[in-house]
């Protein structure tokens, strides 16, 4: 999953990943396998290795492949900075820290030694292989911290110590990631041992978060990783309700001026360039999640952006879909609802046109369908444009959805050759795409009835 585990997905699952095998749909192990297919190998591969699911051997290029980091001197693994200033805990002292999380901190000064040796080790060559390891001690220390004052005083060194590291070009790129990675993993609250329920994310850690993302002044493959890393620690933040709206809407200002940088700036990868878009279109759909009632014009336009846009990728168009799938259009203009069912018609064309596998044809299908139904296929949900549509548009909505469901049905057939799968669906799409053409020709790329976007 994208959220928990290790905070690119959830590491603690997996032993050894073989990416392209494991890549699934809305999974950002996707992201990882494209961009290891053909996009700068050392972004992809460093939050690979930064986040501890495989070990060295099985992420490691071949030789040929292998490129230097972007922007990164050119320092040996030894070069890098390392904290060594605490020393190392007694077996007798481990215990005494280790009760404080539950009866609460009687000596600080041996309580703060303690952690600060534990989130030292962090930066220590030796610990780069276990990094995920340490992750996830750190946090059974914070979940098993019955004692709040412990568990929050845990979380003030986590973050004294990890911002200067996310920072600091000295430390290891590998460290400066799993430093973001513990700083997004942060909580407030902690789920109790046994319980079921979400955490509640440390508001201290957004701002910070926010700062990596925004951090236009350099394009290096280190700061892309960060990006990425902070943006899913962003997507954590972004689906807890109780944000103030302020800080919410401070988020979906950041993430709208990704999404709509269609252009990779000089010294990025186009494809590393779509993650990043990616990465901000899921935090976009989670804040969405969140807030019921109509979104404000400036964000309808951007959603539709993405889904008109027909030189963006289609991962990013189809993340467009799923955002719109989540929002509640009731009262808004019926011009503006059949202008996106248009360019969702387009979408699932383009997709058709664009895909050769029945798999990818499903998944991206099944995208364009929740942008209609809901996230739950419209069932006992007033989002999706295709939910509860006004009288005057219901006909097209019920044509369209009849037209995208034709399109999806020949895969609901297990037993079909693939070929004849995909001309199926190939020919089904043909009638959409003349129905649609009788619907006033091919979707514009602009919304009448909504003002120009604002950043």
């Amino acid at each position: 999953m994208f959220v928990g585990g290790c905070g690119l997905f959830d590491a603690s699952r997996v032993d050894t990943i073989r990416l392209p095998m494991l890549a699934t749909r809305n999974d950002p192990r996707t992201d990882l396998a494209l961009a290891l297919r053909g996009a700068r190998w050392s972004v992809a591969g460093l939050l690979v290795i930064a986040a501890g699911v495989a070990s060295a051997d099985e992420t490691k290029p071949p030789a040929n492949e292998v490129k230097p980091l972007a922007g990164e001197a050119k320092t040996t693994a030894r070069q890098s900075k390392e904290i060594r200033d605490y020393k190392p805990a007694t077996a007798e002292e481990k215990r005494a820290a280790l009760e404080m999380l539950r009866s609460g901190i009687t000596d600080s000064q041996l309580f703060d030694n303690y952690f600060n040796f534990v989130l030292s080790q962090f930066t220590w060559e030796e610990s780069r292989p276990a990094l995920h390891t340490l992750r996830k001690n750190l946090k059974s220390h914070l979940r098993t911290a019955s004692n709040q004052a412990a568990h929050d005083q845990i979380n003030q060194l986590a973050l004294a110590l990890m911002k200067p590291i996310a920072l600091d070009a000295g430390f290891h790129h590998t460290v400066r990631v799993n430093a973001a990675l513990v700083i997004g993993d942060l909580n407030q609250q902690e789920v109790p041992l046994g319980a079921i329920g979400d955490p509640v994310p440390l508001p201290a850690t957004r701002q910070f978060l926010l700062e990596l993302v925004t951090n236009k002044d350099r394009v290096t493959d280190v700061d892309d990783a960060l990006r990425i890393t902070a943006l899913n620690g962003i997507l954590r933040h972004a689906q807890d309700s109780d944000m103030p709206e302020a800080e919410r809407n401070r988020i979906v200002e950041i993430v709208t001026a990704l999404v709509q940088e269609k252009q990779a700036p000089k010294g990025r990868d186009a494809r590393v360039h779509a993650w990043i878009r990616r990465s901000a279109a899921q935090v976009l759909e989670a804040v969405a999640q969140r807030a019921g009632g109509v979104r404000s014009p400036d964000e309808i336009r951007v959603v539709a952006e993405m889904l008109a846009d027909r030189d963006s990728p289609l991962t990013v168009r189809c993340d467009a879909a799923r955002i719109v799938g989540t929002l509640d259009l009731r009262g808004v203009d019926t011009a503006i609802r059949v202008q996106l069912g248009r360019m969702v018609g387009q979408l699932a064309l383009d997709v058709v046109k664009a895909e050769s596998t029945a798999r990818s044809l499903k998944s991206r299908l099944e995208d364009v369908r929740t942008a209609l139904k809901g996230s739950n296929g419209g069932q006992g949900t007033e989002r999706g444009l295709a939910t509860n549509p006004a009288q005057n548009d219901k006909p097209f909505f019920d044509q369209l959805t009849e037209r995208i469901d034709a399109v999806l049905a020949p895969m609901d057939h297990r037993r079909a050759q693939e070929a004849d799968v995909v001309q199926q669906v190939k020919q089904k799409a043909g009638e959409l795409e003349t129905w649609l053409r009788g619907q006033q020709g091919e979707v514009a790329g602009a919304i009448g009835g909504v003002p120009p976007a604002t950043r």
